[in-house]
């Protein structure tokens, strides 16, 4: 990018100093290069991208020459979003007399243009807009939250391209049928021109979209202003969270954004790149600190700077997952904390049915889990049939009350006989014991599961064995370390 700008720019200069007529052909067809190389990039780089060429010229006629070029490809482009670039140029360059266009039909245009569109460009929020239904009731859409997208179609029943367009869109919305809102607002038409259109080529047969067969009350023409609706037809794509997505949409442009929307909302979590993915995160090492870091820093660059909360959903869902089948200690002592901030406390962002059954209830349970035998909490009143090691080997199982234990024992380990990693922590524990003072109780969690159920079961509650071994570390009855190995 940078040696498109290099070339740019250098083809401004080499422009001053030449009086051939092929210099503002060259120039444009540069321009056009460095355009073509950002269109990758957000409509905000862009934006910024343009003002960085338009400032880099520092004579008058060719800062005005180059905005003007920029303001016509933007303006003309077939891109959907490049609109609000264009709006852009023309409010920080034209719009107050920086710069000129060459006639005044130019000028009033470009203020028209922006006047119209500026309220329904991509990534704003959904305007609301006063319609009547087929009974004739005021119906106010986009003006509560929603759980799902919708499609605005407007129309007219004697708009040739509308007829064509009514046929479309209903082949897209029955093809699709992903369960979506679809606001067919009709804008020009007798009742009975309405009445034929519902029951004709806007008769969708659906089973889980819902139609909202409108028009324009009589005394209402809001909705124009809100929409800058010119002319029929005009589709715009509307997301569950009423950001608009897409505009200016033909039935095969919203076919593709919505196969978009669909796959976004209904996400995989936990799929083995994503732990790969944190794998190599976590891979320099792990504690509350640095798990709250990374997922204030998903929701930083999501949220905050681009406003892509479904790329936030996905990465921290996907964490989550990571977390719910990590054995780690520094990410599962953080785990509560992530749940609650990022995911209980955001029920603005977690709003769909599949966001309760997918993200929700298995955050809601892993924080419960993972508050239980806090630290500093004073040890759960629980019996248990354990032994003890320390430097003169493995005692005796007996029957001991975790809450009467002596102030010697250090760490309580629960454990499986055929758990491999409970198999290494004992080996650790074993070659620690032989070096130093450490005093351990292991719990044989299989044996009491099946001798004594009902201890078990009351373990199960009072601690988090989802994963084993769990170590906890007490000092005089309470839990001062938890997910401690040795």
């Amino acid at each position: 990018m940078k040696k498109f700008l290099t070339s740019v720019i250098c083809l401004m200069s080499a422009v001053l100093l030449s009086a051939q007529g092929n210099s503002n052909s060259q120039l444009e067809a540069k321009l056009s290069e460095y355009c073509a190389s950002i269109i990758g990039e957000s409509l905000t780089v862009q934006c910024t991208e343009t003002d960085y060429i338009i400032e880099s010229c520092q004579e008058s006629d060719m800062r005005q020459y180059v905005a003007v070029w920029l303001y016509t490809h933007y303006f003309t482009s077939k891109v959907m979003g490049h609109e609000t670039v264009a709006i852009h140029i023309y409010d920080k360059w034209f719009s107050d007399g920086k710069l000129s266009f060459y006639n005044d039909m130019d000028y009033i245009s470009a203020s028209v243009f922006a006047d119209v569109n500026r309220n329904t460009l991509l990534g704003m929020k959904a305007p609301s807009a006063l319609l009547e239904d087929t009974d004739g009731n005021a119906v106010r859409i986009f003006s509560e939250s929603m759980s799902r997208p919708a499609v605005l179609y407007f129309y007219s029943t004697d708009c040739s391209k509308c007829k064509i367009e009514n046929i479309m869109l209903r082949n897209v919305i029955e093809n699709l049928d992903y369960g979506i809102d679809v606001y067919a607002v009709c804008t020009k038409g007798s009742t009975e021109e309405w009445e034929n259109v519902r029951s004709g080529a806007l008769n969708f047969q659906v089973e889980n979209s819902v139609i909202h067969h409108l028009r324009n009350k009589a005394d209402n023409n809001s909705w124009k202003d809100a929409w800058g609706v010119l002319q029929t037809p005009a589709t715009f794509l509307v997301e569950s969270d009423m950001k608009i997505v897409g505009r200016a949409l033909d039935s095969n442009a919203l076919e593709q954004l919505l196969q978009m929307v669909h796959r976004k909302h209904n996400m995989v979590y936990g799929e083995a790149e994503s732990m790969d993915f944190y794998d190599a995160i976590f891979a320099d090492g792990t504690s509350p600190e640095i798990l709250a870091g990374s997922a204030d820093h998903i929701a930083r660059r999501t949220l905050e700077e681009t406003r892509d909360t479904m790329l936030f959903k996905q990465m921290t869902g996907d964490l989550l997952y990571y977390l719910s089948n990590s054995e780690d200690g520094g990410l599962r002592n953080g785990l509560p904390d992530f749940v609650q901030k990022q995911i209980l406390d955001r029920s603005d962002v977690w709003t769909t049915q599949e966001d309760t059954l997918q993200i929700i209830s298995l955050a809601r349970m892993l924080k419960e889990v993972g508050e239980r035998a806090s630290v500093g909490s004073r040890i759960p009143r629980v019996k248990v049939y354990g032994f003890k090691v320390d430097g003169k080997g493995e005692g005796k199982v007996r029957r001991r009350s975790l809450r009467l234990l002596p102030k010697s024992y250090t760490h309580i380990m629960f454990y499986s006989p055929m758990c491999w990693d409970c198999k290494i922590q004992s080996e650790k524990l074993a070659e620690r014991a032989g070096k130093e003072k450490i005093k351990v109780l292991k719990v044989n969690l299989d044996a009491m599961e099946k001798d004594h159920p009902e201890l078990f079961r009351k373990l199960i509650e009072e601690f988090d064995l989802t994963h084993v071994p769990y170590i906890t570390k007490v000092h005089k009855g309470r839990i001062t370390e938890k997910y401690c190995t040795f």
